[in-house]
């Protein structure tokens, strides 16, 4: 069964725009702290130092936005204090993944990992049997996912026991992370899809 995509509603797309310009803004402010590693001029360090301080209050800006408009409505609202209940969740993950995967909720866990690009997918050529890898749906929801997985591993107990278990199993880190981001996504969709399931 293939998965729905939602037509996104004005409030959405909001929400939508003000998540993409926070990823933007983060993103600018670890390069820019990446080149003042190397600036030996006051003058210059300086004026990079300025310019982290614009973009940190520039993001915290957003998360005020983005704060705002879930608890101004009633749904966001609802699904952003269920995502709050994973340990390590926090508002600004919640606000990302509900901005990159509106359709949360509304489909199975096959449909959902598949469009975020998270399911496996098989490299086969006749006899050959290659690797199974993931890729193609939506790299923006991917990309806010790793952000929360790699919290996930160290906080919460359940995905951590599995990041640990398959690192001990010498599996490579990227793969083991990737194993938390689809079981995190999993449990994302299913506590906004049945309100009595619980993290216990």
């Amino acid at each position: 069964m293939p998965s729905r995509a939602i037509i996104p509603t004005p409030v959405q797309r909001e929400l939508s725009a003000l998540s993409k310009r926070r990823s933007q803004l983060v993103e600018m402010m670890a390069k820019e702290k990446n080149r003042a590693k190397g600036i030996l001029l006051p003058e210059i360090r300086k004026m990079t130092a300025d310019t982290l301080r614009h973009l940190k209050g520039q993001i915290a800006k957003l998360d005020k936005m983005i704060a705002a408009l879930i608890a101004r409505e009633e749904d966001l609202a609802y699904k952003a204090a269920r995502l709050c209940q994973l340990q390590g969740g926090a508002a600004i993950t919640a606000g990302a993944v509900l901005a990159v995967l509106p359709e949360l909720g509304t489909l199975n866990s096959r449909q959902v990992t598949s469009m975020a690009g998270l399911a496996p997918q098989p490299r086969d050529s006749g006899k050959f049997k290659g690797r199974r890898t993931i890729g193609g749906g939506r790299a923006a929801a991917r990309k806010a996912l790793y952000m929360a997985s790699l919290t996930a591993a160290r906080r919460n107990p359940k995905l951590k026991a599995l990041y640990d278990r398959l690192v001990a199993k010498g599996k490579p880190k990227k793969l083991a992370l990737t194993a938390v981001m689809r079981q995190l996504l999993t449990v994302m969709n299913s506590l906004i899809k049945n309100p009595d399931f619980t993290l216990a």
